[in-house]
């Protein structure tokens, strides 16, 4: 069995004034991480191989999920762009909330605030 108590402030070094991603538990297809990001420190575009879980547990998260071009006719995959997906799509996640996308999804991230929260990959 395995039993540890943590204490986030104790785990993030806040005083380097720079983003921070901390392994708590790291598998082969699941990862358990604590991450400090300042306000406007950000993840440019990337996919993960796996479902995300974040909780916010303070500060804020933008999520951004851009715009792709996408086949419009649906059959072909002739780079018509989707007349729906027009814009990219923003999601702020704030202290105590939790947000989920599945695997294999273009994102981007970006701290609104000094923020830190738990990323779950599973």
């Amino acid at each position: 069995m395995y039993y540890k108590k943590l204490e986030a402030d104790e785990i993030l070094n806040k005083k380097d004034n720079e983003k921070q991603v901390v392994d708590l538990i790291e598998r082969e297809n699941s990862h358990l991480k604590l991450v400090y990001m300042k306000k406007e420190d950000g993840f440019e575009a990337h996919m993960s191989h796996t479902d995300v879980f974040v909780y916010i547990i303070d500060g804020e998260l933008e999520i951004i999920f851009p715009k792709e071009n996408t086949c419009g006719c649906g059959i072909c995959g002739c780079d018509l762009p989707d007349e729906d997906d027009d814009e990219a799509k923003k999601y702020k996640i704030k202290k105590n909330q939790m947000f989920m996308f599945e695997k294999e999804v273009t994102h981007s991230v970006k701290a609104l605030k000094d923020t830190k929260f738990l990323l779950v990959k599973m």
